[in-house]
């Protein structure tokens, strides 16, 4: 009997002796990677870091745009320069008349009182420098500038320098 106790217990011996080494390397390269869904939650970490990355490129391209046009808006300052009590916001709303606190009737009636002698061609709503205003324009040639908050007269001019202007700026272009 002791030659067969002899070869089972080499065997068992051999077999604990690999079961330490499965371990003992199972734990040491368990160490080294990361397991697999942990592995999983980092691609959809970077993922959603690309994604946040990309948005926030966009976001900084939309703001350069803006910027841009905000630039440009202030390159194209009308002269002369006033100011309303009424601002129109950027970008301009649709319909002007929501934010005018005056009609149109008050408006003609506030340049009717300043020009008796002078009849109305035309009154509309403008965005004047960023602020709300009547443009009217009378039948002597004038054109003149009502608050479309205070119904003040900001600014009369003649109505035909402002064609005259822009047929200049098209010949020197």
């Amino acid at each position: 009997m002791k030659k067969k106790t002899v070869p089972i217990l080499i065997v068992l011996m051999l077999v604990s002796m690999l079961l330490v080494a499965n371990f003992t390397f199972a734990n040491s390269s368990s160490s080294a990677q990361t397991p697999s869904y942990a592995t999983t939650q980092t691609a959809d970490d970077d993922t959603k870091e690309q994604v946040k990355n990309e948005e926030s490129e966009a976001t900084e391209a939309n703001e350069q745009s803006e910027s841009v046009e905000n630039t440009e808006k202030q390159a194209e300052v009308q002269e002369p320069s006033y100011t309303g009590s009424v601002m129109v916001s950027n970008p301009e709303p649709k319909d002007l008349s929501t934010l005018a606190k005056i009609s149109k009737e008050e408006a003609a009636n506030v340049v009717m009182s300043s020009y008796p002698s002078a009849n109305i061609k035309s009154i509309k709503l403008e965005n004047e420098n960023g602020f709300l205003v009547y443009g009217v324009i009378l039948d002597n040639g004038q054109e003149v500038k009502v608050d479309a908050g205070t119904a003040k007269i900001l600014h009369v001019e003649d109505a035909d320098s402002e064609s005259e202007n822009i047929q200049e700026e098209m010949e020197n272009e």
